[in-house]
């Protein structure tokens, strides 16, 4: 409302936020799907089922250089040593839709493109 502000009160003007934090701890991700605190024009977030978890991670592999994903492929394959071959081949497949090349040069590392072919 015109006329009426934020108190000069430097305790007064840290509450205002901490309101604000509180109501989204009470709420959670979905405090924006109230009616009182729907914003006004479409927005569009990461906190809702449909986005696309692969794009950014693909966009980003293929800015590397060859020798890059080399490293990548070395380290990820290192990592994944012990790890149960299903769980591999399951974290393979999310390596794959971010790009087919990601997806392939780990299961090389760890020897599963035989499994790989047979899976699929």
């Amino acid at each position: 409302m015109p006329g009426i502000s934020h108190s000069p009160d430097k305790m007064l003007q840290f509450r205002i936020f901490a309101y604000a934090d509180a109501h989204r701890y009470r709420l959670g991700v979905n405090h924006e799907s109230l009616p009182v605190n729907r914003p006004h024009c479409p927005v569009h977030d990461y906190h809702r089922v449909g986005d696309n978890d692969y794009s950014q991670v693909g966009a980003l592999f293929r800015l590397m250089s060859r020798e890059q994903q080399q490293q990548l492929f070395g380290n990820i394959a290192a990592a994944m040593c012990g790890v149960p071959e299903t769980i591999q081949l399951r974290q393979i497949d999310h390596f794959a839709k971010a790009d087919p090349a990601y997806g392939r040069g780990v299961a090389e590392r760890l020897g599963l493109t035989s499994r790989l072919a047979a899976a699929e």
